[in-house]
């Protein structure tokens, strides 16, 4: 007496009087099934003979079903399930095989969206969503970490910020904030360019360039 058996995972019986039928790339059987099943939106099978289906995995798409799931390039994002990579919007980023895309970081812009550029020296970003640095103002300059643009020191000069700040020469100052440094005015000396000229006792000459006060002879 012939017995009858289910049929086998990963083919179809469509003929009880007929052989299983392997199930190919793109579908597959959970067994006793008299029909192969294709593969759901985001999901594949690319061997034949498949019990089921796999979900597509992070930073890859599945457009087709019977295909080796394909990475997703720098600038674009997939999460799992995905049958297509979408591209970062401006001013975000990513590297190939990515889930999501990511803010600019801060001190940089994403004018290209596979890598984010450090901002050059002079300008700042905040992070976020960013296509472009800040320049900073005169009287001020860049950190080195790109995220603020303090004021310039006393001592110094920021007349151009993408140079930094400039220490003053012997026989000038500097206030906080400054775009130049001020030569130190007759009668007075300037013993370091961050502090205020000081004036010479009665009786005294100063040089400017000494930094220092004679006593008349």
């Amino acid at each position: 007496m012939s017995t009858c058996l289910p049929c086998t995972a990963g083919y179809e019986c469509p003929n009880a009087a007929s052989s299983p039928s392997i199930c190919p790339a793109g579908t597959f059987s959970g067994g006793s099934r008299t029909a192969c099943e294709p593969c759901a939106a985001g999901t594949y099978s690319n061997t034949s003979g498949a019990a089921s289906c796999s979900q597509c995995p992070v930073g890859h798409a599945c457009s087709s079903a019977s295909a080796t799931p394909v990475q997703c390039a720098a600038g674009t994002a997939a999460a799992p399930g995905s049958t297509v990579c979408t591209a970062c919007s401006s001013g975000t980023y990513s590297a190939a095989g990515s889930a999501t895309c990511q803010s600019c970081p801060v001190g940089s812009q994403c004018t290209d969206v596979s890598l984010p550029q450090l901002c050059g020296i002079g300008t700042i970003s905040a992070g976020g969503t960013v296509t472009a640095c800040t320049a900073c103002t005169a009287g001020t300059y860049a950190t080195a970490a790109r995220d603020s643009c303090p004021a310039c020191p006393a001592g110094y000069e920021c007349s151009n910020p993408s140079l930094g700040p400039v220490l003053c020469g012997t026989g000038t100052y500097s206030n906080a904030s400054s775009t130049g440094c001020t030569t130190c005015p007759a009668g007075s000396f300037c013993q370091t360019p961050n502090q205020l000229p000081a004036t010479c006792s009665s009786g005294m000459s100063c040089s400017m360039i000494r930094c220092s006060c004679t006593v008349h002879t």
